[in-house]
């Protein structure tokens, strides 16, 4: 559990770009959704300088760090323009051309416009720490909704820097760029640039084949691991972000909902709830009273007491949000993988059988390995579901790409989750 306490440790990045760009469908936007000054944006943000190296293959872990000083440059919207991206033009080849993240003296950083943002369970991504902001056009909002991502309006822009320490016993320090991924949205759904950061960490290259970063690091045993980390190509990434509806197949977002946003988060130090602070700037519109919205059992407090201090429903409330947010984009009534599978684990399904309990998978392959079914309550060595978690064979491991490694913290949750569960016989 100590890893997911130094994985959770709040960090802020803010970004510059000192030139603006013509072509490559883009336009250069004076004008922007965040009206506050650009100190007050930077302060708001809690930027802390960040000791980060450019993304490295294996071999280069002893590449120098950067600096450990947060750099002196003119934060002013004026001379950082950020780009509004056209979702349907051609993407711009390089990560400088659109404003929203560059890496000045060692030092990641967001433009001032930008608004960081965290989410209270996150997806793993072998280890990787993750930075997250959001940007809209001038004059719109996002439009409250109390199931699924929130509705961005057209536009808007969603970032997510992946970076990886080289030792997990100290993971704000040394850390490596590796992707910055561009996710902006269009009339009826989101396109998602992924921009690959070069070797120096000066800039970040599109990459829409994907690529695969071999990253070696320290865990916190002290024990060399290294991850094969994928950045997934363009249909890859469909495999997990699209859905289905009646009115056909979309691309969506994942983890920009209300129920993993309604957190506290640091600003100026103090705490603020970041739904609150993005409904009082008027960034968010139609929010309900905060009390009234849910909440997601945090990965925090997971982390702080540790799986086997938790009580039988703070469990099962943070099992199966764990599986939400690192399963249901596929296994869900609209998802890739629900809709063949008919296994559900969305927080919000109530009926067992469809969550795997005693379920015979349709179509295990490898995945099943001798195991007859998805979950069999009381023992989770008989069951599918961790057997796939524990896994990495391809093929038989879930989720199927964006990981190469166990996240051994998770299949702990779900592990005594399921061996907590009363007893049942599952007949054949």
């Amino acid at each position: 559990m100590r890893f997911w306490m130094h994985v959770l440790t709040r960090l802020r990045l803010v970004v510059w770009l000192g030139w603006s760009v013509v072509g490559w469908g883009v336009v250069a936007s004076g004008a922007v959704a965040c009206t506050e000054s650009a100190s007050s944006v930077k302060a708001d943000a809690g930027v802390t300088a960040t000791d980060v190296t450019g993304a490295v293959d294996a071999g280069d872990a002893d590449a120098a760090a950067g600096s450990d000083a947060l750099a002196a440059t003119d934060t002013t919207p004026a001379s950082w323009p950020l780009i509004a991206l056209d979702p349907a033009a051609k993407a711009p080849p390089k990560l400088s051309m659109i404003g929203v993240a560059r890496r000045v003296n060692g030092v990641l950083e967001l433009h001032p416009d930008m608004v960081p943002y965290e989410l209270s369970v996150p997806l793993f991504s072998d280890y990787a720490v993750k930075r997250r902001a959001l940007w809209l056009p001038a004059g719109t909002a996002i439009s409250y909704r109390a199931k699924g991502p929130l509705d961005f309006p057209v536009g808007s822009i969603l970032i997510k820097s992946f970076l990886f320490p080289e030792d997990m016993s100290e993971p704000t320090k040394h850390l490596r760029l590796i992707e910055t991924r561009v996710i902006v949205r269009d009339k009826t759904e989101w396109k998602a640039w992924p921009y690959v950061w070069d070797d120096d960490g000066q800039d970040a290259t599109l990459k829409v084949g994907g690529t695969v970063k071999s990253l070696p690091f320290m865990d916190v045993a002290g024990n060399k691991r290294t991850a094969n980390y994928l950045v997934p190509q363009r249909n890859q990434c469909l495999d997990c972000h699209d859905r289905k509806d009646s009115g056909g197949t979309f691309t969506d977002i994942i983890g920009p909902k209300a129920r993993y946003l309604n957190r506290e988060i640091l600003v100026d130090g103090e705490a603020v709830n970041q739904l609150q602070r993005l409904s009082d700037n008027g960034w968010l519109k139609g929010m309900p009273a905060l009390g009234l919205i849910d909440q997601a059992f945090s990965a925090e407090k997971v982390a702080q007491v540790g799986v086997a201090q938790l009580g039988k429903a703070e469990l099962n409330a943070a099992a199966r949000d764990y599986l939400d947010i690192n399963c249901a984009h596929c296994h869900s009534p609209n998802g890739v993988e629900g809709r063949t599978s008919q296994l559900y684990l969305n927080f919000d399904n109530e009926d067992a059988f469809l969550m795997g309990v005693c379920k015979a998978p349709s179509s295990a392959g490898k995945g099943g390995f001798g195991r007859s079914y998805d979950i069999v309550p009381g023992q989770p060595d008989q069951s599918i579901l961790v057997y796939r978690l524990q896994t990495t064979e391809l093929g038989a491991m879930m989720p199927d790409i964006g990981r190469s490694l166990v996240h051994t913290e998770g299949l702990a949750l779900v592990r005594r989750w399921i061996l907590e569960m009363a007893p049942v016989k599952c007949d054949r």
